[in-house]
């Protein structure tokens, strides 16, 4: 296949009007090569997953200050805070996936209706989910054992947490709208606007009022001194204010996706309906998976608020060391949604093949950076000696097995993109089950906190296998929901 560059994304100052089926363009040719489109793309989608990262990065940092209880507070809440966020991704994902199928197809009406339905979704489940969460705050951090100075700080920071998931539902279905048609620039510039916004809110809500030197002048700085809840706080208006910039981005513009540029297709019904059937075993991979969280969690939390501390800023730093291999997967997705409802199946192959080596190169990097500076990461969040040497010990436990997970995250996005969200249910359950928790239950006793990372290596080794087997097997790339088998398209 000759690989001809086109441009990226309709331009923004011009109607997307003009571009007809044969010469409206998507993110497949962004690139003189298939690995320079698949850069192209994936460089902004990390850029973008280190922002939302770091604002659970930055939250730890600055609640660390406080000692070990607040960081244990947030400790204790943040594998359900987890599992939350898999069902807000699960929603964003029912829709992107078509967004893209239909976008590489050249049905400019379908994917605009599709982005109209996933808006309406914001309400009909941010709202339960909101309040399912604000009502779990006042039970989850005695069901998870924890201490009787850390339950107060963790229900109240969870209660505003779960305020905030409306919001996080919208920025997750925006951003994952745009990346699905070729865009990672946009959410990337936004997620740094959140973590720019998250930081500022941070200083005012956590801390109390107190003096500093600025270049040479020393200024009093307000504060409300609200400690782990104003943590909470700051991530609820960052959310809230990203949220408008997307609504502002999306409907407003002149992007070929806006739907206010086309009436309703009538086939919305259909479209919510896809959305179910793809987003349903994505949740129920991350149930799987969090639910298993949860009750490691549980264990690990039985060792002391020291070892949970160390778990919990771990957890934290390692989130950062398979960024790469999360924008390699995001861009898999979005663009293998693509090749798939274009029908170039193998365009869509070579995206995969290129995703994947890319994504296991970078995490070879991220995990020997991992060991190198497992002590100096820990440090960054506290700077209690005994979490310290806790943490990085477990920091080093995990950094041989990145690679390994660089394979599952990348797949799971190569997956995603012909929409067969099933073999990740499949994959999630049998590895977070079978490889991590049965370890868990005979190490933990024996080796303590090193335990549960041992049964983590297991967890992502495991996992790596399993997604291989199904990513060898042919025709992976014909499987799944494909809205272009299912509807004529429209002329």
């Amino acid at each position: 296949m000759t690989f001809q560059p086109r441009t990226g994304i309709i331009p923004l100052n011009k109607s997307p009007k003009v571009y007809g089926m044969n010469n409206m363009t998507n993110s497949l040719r962004a690139g003189k090569t298939p690995a320079r489109t698949v850069l192209k793309l994936s460089l902004p989608a990390i850029i973008e997953q280190l922002m939302i990262t770091c604002v659970s990065y930055i939250d730890t940092a600055m609640v660390g200050s406080l000692g070990k209880t607040a960081t244990a507070a947030i400790g204790v809440c943040s594998s359900f805070i987890w599992f939350v966020s898999g069902f807000v991704a699960a929603v964003a994902l029912g829709f992107s996936v078509q967004t893209a199928q239909y976008f590489g197809a050249g049905r400019l009406d379908n994917a605009r209706e599709t982005v109209r339905r996933s808006f309406l979704s914001i309400p009909a489940a941010g709202l339960p989910l909101a309040a399912a969460v604000c009502a779990v705050s006042f039970f989850l951090p005695g069901w998870m054992g924890a201490e009787e100075a850390v339950i107060p700080l963790a229900r109240d920071y969870l209660f505003i947490i779960g305020i905030s998931q409306v919001f996080l539902l919208g920025v997750n279905i925006c951003s994952a709208t745009l990346r699905s048609v070729g865009d990672t620039k946009t959410p990337m510039v936004f997620n740094t606007l959140l973590n720019v916004i998250n930081i500022i809110m941070n200083f005012f809500f956590i801390f109390q009022s107190r003096s500093t030197v600025l270049f040479g002048t020393e200024i009093n700085v307000f504060g409300f001194g609200m400690g782990v809840a104003g943590a909470a706080i700051g991530s609820l208006i960052a959310s809230a204010c990203t949220f408008i910039m997307y609504i502002v981005c999306i409907f407003f513009g002149k992007r070929a996706i806006n739907p206010r540029l086309s009436p309703p297709t009538g086939n919305g019904g259909a479209i919510t309906g896809r959305a179910v059937r793809l987003g349903v075993p994505a949740f129920l991979e991350r149930a799987a998976m969090s639910s298993g969280q949860i009750l490691m969690t549980y264990l690990v939390t039985g060792l002391g608020s020291a070892a949970v501390s160390a778990n919990s800023l771990a957890v934290t730093a390692e989130s950062i060391s398979y960024l790469p291999a999360s924008g390699f997967s995001l861009a898999a997705a979005a663009l293998i949604g693509q090749a798939v409802g274009a029908g170039e199946k193998e365009l869509a192959r070579r995206f995969a093949k290129i995703s994947l080596v890319m994504g296991v190169c970078c995490l070879c990097v991220s995990g020997a950076v991992l060991y190198v500076f497992s002590d100096n990461l820990i440090g960054f969040f506290i700077d209690d000696a005994e979490v310290i040497t806790l943490g990085g010990r477990m920091l080093r436990i995990v950094s041989f097995a990145e690679p390994f997970f660089a394979v599952s995250i990348v797949l799971s996005g190569v997956f995603r993109g012909v929409g067969n969200t099933k073999i990740g249910f499949f994959t999630g359950l049998i590895c977070m089950w079978g490889g991590r928790i049965v370890p868990a239950l005979f190490l933990v006793p024996r080796f303590g906190l090193d335990g549960a990372w041992y049964a983590m290596v297991i967890d992502l080794v495991l996992r790596a296998v399993v997604t291989m087997v199904f990513f060898l097997r042919p025709g992976w790339e014909s499987g799944g929901v494909r809205v272009t088998a299912e509807e004529e398209p429209h002329g």
